[in-house]
């Protein structure tokens, strides 16, 4: 199961950090600072009953090791912006302007539907295939051509 997450929000003497996780199944889970349940987010998450926990979100590689950590998440997660970047930069969906935590998270799970069909159509790979193997953090992979 494919979850999205938004970046979360700093938090401020007024705002609590704030972060939504979207699946791809539609369901939501909301949480701040003063709310967060581990074990709501376990539960969210269960890989028995959802199957294998797949976290995605865009730009991640600055604040996930600190956040998984401190929120209980899975200490992996696959990058959109990376995989953006392998794949040449293709102009992606606009994101919303003053975006909620949830509006960011559904961008998300937007791009990472545009990146699939595109990696299917530059590459010719399934995007079941393309959606299991963004490249790893830290290597390159070729730039994808468009074939004419």
């Amino acid at each position: 199961m494919k979850y999205f997450i938004n970046a979360p929000t700093a938090p401020t003497e007024d705002t609590p950090t704030h972060f939504v996780i979207v699946s791809e199944d539609g369901r939501e889970y909301n949480a701040d600072k003063k709310t967060i349940d581990a074990d709501a987010i376990a539960a969210f998450m269960d890989t028995k009953q959802h199957g294998k926990a797949e976290v995605w979100a865009y730009n991640a590689k600055d604040w996930w090791p600190d956040f998984h950590s401190t929120f209980s998440l899975p200490k992996d997660y696959k990058d959109l912006k990376e995989w953006h970047e392998a794949l040449g930069a293709p102009t992606l969906p606009a994101p919303p302007v003053n975006a909620s935590p949830r509006e960011q998270a559904v961008w998300n799970r937007d791009v990472w539907a545009f990146l699939a069909r595109y990696d299917k159509q530059v590459t010719g790979t399934p995007a079941e295939e393309a959606e299991e193997e963004p490249p790893e953090e830290g290597t390159q992979r070729k730039k994808a051509s468009r074939k004419k």
